[in-house]
């Protein structure tokens, strides 16, 4: 039992050095980025109930600074027929004033069942970690409907 709350004790402490880990918030004088999400080719689960799925993630750098993508992270809250596995991709990328860039992401598709041939639209998240000025910061962007 002793053990079993020293497990629980160094869980709850580890899970809250990773929250409080990352980023802030967008700093007041940086606009957001305009970000969109598609996916890059079909889904089909043949007669499995998984299959590979890719996304283009593209940012269009919306500040009067440049500002970089340090990573990205991708889910799909609330599905019911089939759901992604999250993703989660490093970069180092900047961009400039005005620029636009394409992040691509792969993941798996799961299935509710085998021989799926999907009727819901995605729902995804995108949790995307940005630097400017040397500030760190995370913006989280929903898209209710993707198109397949």
């Amino acid at each position: 039992m002793r053990l079993h709350r020293l497990f629980i004790a160094s869980w709850i402490l580890l899970v809250g050095a990773g929250c409080a880990s990352s980023g802030g918030t967008r700093p007041s004088t940086v606009t957001q980025a305009d970000v969109d999400v598609r996916t890059a080719g079909s889904l089909f689960f043949g007669s499995g109930t998984s299959a590979p799925l890719n996304l283009d993630v593209t940012v269009t750098n919306r500040a009067r600074v440049p500002m970089t993508v340090r990573s990205i992270r991708v889910s799909s809250p609330g599905m019911v027929q089939f759901t992604i596995l999250p993703a989660q991709k490093m970069f180092s990328t900047t961009l400039e004033p005005g620029e636009t860039k394409n992040f691509p992401i792969s993941t798996t598709a799961i299935a509710s069942r085998s021989r799926l041939s999907p009727t819901e639209p995605l729902n995804l998240r995108a949790d995307i970690d940005f630097e400017t000025d040397g500030r760190r910061f995370k913006e989280i962007f929903n898209f209710p409907s993707v198109a397949m």
